[in-house]
């Protein structure tokens, strides 16, 4: 992360490049909930919203909600995560299609309101079943312990 952030840091003509690498970086970034990095790069992979990253194989949507469900914009991940699920359906990304809605359950897991939680085991239930299609074994274990957790 640190050495794709200082090639970021150079101001380098590479555009294609640096976009993967703006989504590299902002992948990590949310994993690791560094806010002070989130909305500096929330800003600049936004201008790619609706695409897919040809080098990278994600649904730019997707790193974007990501991003915003760390900053706690609520609202905006959910419209990602809908833009990113839309995207790799149209497109047939079935394995990014699995972990967006992955993703977008647990976002709705997170909430008290009973429409949020009925439509989390809607995703989860959808994830997991391509999950098992795919083969896509660590995300069936998360899969299964986030539902686990939601009906405890």
């Amino acid at each position: 992360r640190r050495c794709s952030q200082k090639f970021l840091d150079q101001n380098l003509k590479l555009p294609r490049l640096t976009a993967s690498l703006d989504l590299v970086v902002a992948q990590l970034a949310s994993v690791e909930d560094e806010a002070s990095t989130l909305h500096g790069l929330y800003g600049r992979v936004k201008t790619r919203a609706g695409q897919a990253d040809p080098n990278a194989a994600v649904p730019v949507d997707r790193v974007l909600g990501n991003l915003a469900t760390v900053i706690g914009d609520i609202g905006a991940a959910s419209g990602h995560y809908r833009a990113a699920i839309a995207l790799c359906e149209r497109a047939g990304y079935r394995p990014q299609l699995a972990m967006t809605l992955f993703d977008q359950a647990t976002l709705h897991a997170g909430n008290q309101d009973p429409n949020d939680l009925v439509a989390a085991n809607q995703d989860f239930n959808k994830s997991l079943a391509l999950a098992h299609d795919l083969g896509m074994k660590p995300l069936i274990e998360r899969i299964l312990r986030r539902r686990q957790i939601l009906t405890a």
